[in-house]
């Protein structure tokens, strides 16, 4: 059996490209998005999503997955950072952007689960698919083609364009802010699991607990 780089260099492509058909995929759920209750949709997706990173990248995960003390601390810190200056930062872009509380709140209403404890279930499933496929797998299959930094901005880029499948810029605005301090929380650490308990503060807080408006 071959197992030299070319071998090794064909698996990763084909890896890639079933990553980025995740990437059409989850885009087209997320269209979605004010159509009845998204957090079934995109949930059950984020589901697909996991099974299929876990058996692509199954081996590969232990490393980068399993906590350490200090990533768990950096996580919470910066989870509970970012969550306290989201509601300050939306003030003051409401100063600047006219509209701005008008569009979000219909954001809000259009997201607006039927049951919410299933919601926040859902939450946290779809949350760590995303942290599997854009802050793990993304940047390890892309990496030894693009490097480790053309790799980490891809992987903001491509997790701020599937969320405009929504059909929100500012959905799509946001993917990017938070998935570039969750990229770069992997980028520093290494590992995923900071990335994912700041992603695990943030995400319920601001959008099913505390909304902005």
């Amino acid at each position: 059996m071959t197992t030299g780089p070319a071998p090794r260099r064909t698996a990763l492509l084909g890896q890639g490209v079933l990553l980025v058909a995740l990437n059409v995929s989850w885009a087209l759920v997320m269209a979605r998005f004010g159509r009845g209750d998204i957090y079934w949709a995109v949930g059950l997706h984020a589901l697909l999503v996991m099974a299929v990173v876990l058996a692509l990248r199954g081996a590969s995960l232990r490393e980068i997955v399993a906590p350490r003390g200090r990533d768990i601390l950096l996580g919470v810190g910066v989870g509970v950072f970012m969550t306290l200056a989201t509601y300050p930062a939306y003030e003051a872009a409401g100063v600047l952007v006219p509209g701005l509380s008008t569009h979000v709140a219909r954001l809000y209403r259009a997201a607006s689960p039927q049951t919410p404890a299933i919601a926040l279930a859902w939450t946290m499933v779809i949350l760590t698919a995303e942290e599997l496929l854009w802050r793990s797998a993304w940047i390890d299959v892309w990496t030894p083609r693009w490097g480790a930094t053309a790799a980490a901005v891809s992987s903001v880029v491509a997790f701020a364009m599937t969320q405009l499948g929504s059909g929100s810029i500012i959905v799509a605005l946001l993917a990017c802010t938070c998935g570039a301090i969750w990229t770069g929380l992997r980028m520093y650490t290494g590992r995923v699991v900071p990335g994912l308990i700041a992603h695990a503060i943030w995400t319920p807080v601001v959008i099913l607990i505390h909304p902005v408006v």
